[in-house]
């Protein structure tokens, strides 16, 4: 998911008939909290543009592409194996809102709750994916606390 892309693409269109997006847009540069709520309203905008908008990805193709990468991984590892994919937190939200059968609006509370370097697993057959765990994180406050208590949990 490009969301440099769809920052550069959407906020104009955003902040033309919002205010509060231009404000919250231009206070995006130094605070986080501005920068959640202006990735909220892209996200949620995205997912509901035309499925041939330039030069964007559109949410439709995205959500098709990513879910179809991860039902390849599952038909072809085999039977028994541990198969470890390194991916982004768009990505994880969107499979996740698929494999447990969320609607498109699903996908960004479960990308909002996501921290860097969480641990989502899926157990999966050749034929189907479940859940087994979402967004653990618990392995850096034990890891944080074997190294003088240091924190190391961070979102974006």
């Amino acid at each position: 998911m490009d969301a440099a892309a769809q920052f550069k693409h959407l906020v104009p269109i955003l902040k033309t008939s919002d205010a509060d997006i231009a404000k919250l847009a231009e206070e995006a540069k130094t605070s986080s909290r501005s920068y959640q709520k202006v990735l909220a309203c892209v996200f949620t905008h995205w997912q509901d543009l035309p499925t041939d908008y330039p030069h964007l990805e559109t949410w439709p193709k995205f959500s098709t592409r990513v879910y179809s990468a991860i039902k390849d991984i599952a038909r072809d590892a085999g039977s028994g194996a541990n198969t470890i994919v390194v991916s982004s937190g768009g990505a994880i939200a969107t499979i996740t809102q698929q494999v447990v059968g969320l609607p498109k609006t699903g996908a960004y509370p479960l990308f909002e709750a996501l921290l860097n370097c969480s641990i989502t697993r899926f157990m999966h057959t050749r034929d189907r994916i479940s859940l087994g765990s979402f967004n653990d994180y618990s392995y850096l406050h034990s890891l944080g606390q074997m190294r003088s208590g240091e924190n190391l949990v961070t979102f974006r």
